[in-house]
């Protein structure tokens, strides 16, 4: 069982593991929605992932159509990512991560 959360611990989600795929982006998207010089992303099977505490907490950004970046409204952590070309995946942002 993988479990992560947010920055302020508002969100906390689950999904069963392994990971998929795992990747290290440094595209200018990934790049701006970390701060950092690259993201680390981690694709999960989506009928495994679900938010456990915090759901109301949750914001969309609709970078691309289809795409959204999902992220805690209070501290800004982003954590997940949904694209609609591949609705069986879910992209974790890995540093959220707590197990």
């Amino acid at each position: 069982m993988l479990k992560g959360s947010c920055l302020c611990g508002g969100v906390h989600y689950e999904a069963e593991g392994p990971l998929m795929a795992m990747a290290r982006c440094h595209c200018t998207q990934c790049r701006k929605a970390s701060g950092a010089e690259f993201a680390t992303n981690g694709a999960v099977a989506a009928d495994t992932f679900r938010v456990v505490a915090g759901a109301e907490l949750l914001g969309e950004y609709a970078w691309s159509p289809g795409q959204a970046r999902v992220f805690c409204t209070r501290c800004g952590s982003p954590l997940f990512k949904r694209n609609a070309a591949q609705p069986e995946q879910v992209r974790l942002r890995l540093g959220t991560l707590d197990t």
